[in-house]
Parts: structure tokens; C-alpha cells; sequence
């Protein structure tokens, strides 16, 4: 088991996951999820960005899985959800992750 105290001193975190098939949490990904969601990060800022694809269903669903997981800890999410479709090639990708990072930045 892995030790995911290493948050717990932080004053801000993100998390960068994907969605795999048709909206499964990465395998690599589970343990974490469901001890993150345990945590009480209250006072904490925190950002969620993630990759999927369109041709499934449940586009990018972990993102807003992990959102919901960690907003339940009391830690507070400055941002948009990040989401990019399979890796960040458009000029709205590049757009979104400028804002992404200038409102995470501004929370600090």
C-alpha cells in the first residue's frame, strides 16, 4: 500500500489523471482515488486536469470523478475542470490550459 500522506503538507495539489474505456478510473489511479477521498484537505487548493477521447461516451469522466472525490475533503477548487482530448494540439487545448494555470495561480 501506497502512503498518500505526501498531501497532507501541501497547500495546493493537482491532480492529473485520464479516462480509460468507457469511464474507467485508471487501474494506477483506484488506491489513490478511494483514499483521497478519506483525507480532509480543508483550506487546501486544488486542481483537477485530465485526458480522454471522444469517441467514448463518457468523455473524460475520471476528471470529474476526482473533482467530486476531493471536494468532499473541504479543499477548494479554483479552476475549470481541465479536460483535452488524447494531448494538447489545438490552440483552444493551449487557450484552456493558460486559464487553467492563470486561476489556479491567482488562488495561490
Amino acid at each position: 500500500m501506497v502512503d498518500y500522506d505526501f498531501l497532507d503538507d501541501a497547500d495546493a495539489f493537482i491532480v492529473a489523471t485520464y479516462t480509460y474505456g468507457e469511464g474507467d478510473l485508471p487501474e494506477e489511479m483506484e488506491e489513490f482515488f478511494e483514499e483521497i477521498g478519506q483525507k480532509d484537505y480543508s483550506g487546501k487548493v486544488y486542481g483537477v486536469i485530465g485526458t480522454g477521447d471522444t469517441i467514448y461516451e463518457q468523455y473524460c469522466v475520471c476528471v470529474d470523478q476526482f473533482n467530486d472525490q476531493i471536494a468532499k475533503t473541504g479543499a477548494t477548487n479554483p479552476t475549470e475542470n481541465l479536460k483535452i482530448e488524447i494531448e494538447a494540439d489545438t490552440d483552444e487545448d493551449f487557450e484552456n490550459i493558460d486559464k487553467f494555470i492563470e486561476d489556479f495561480a491567482s488562488a495561490l
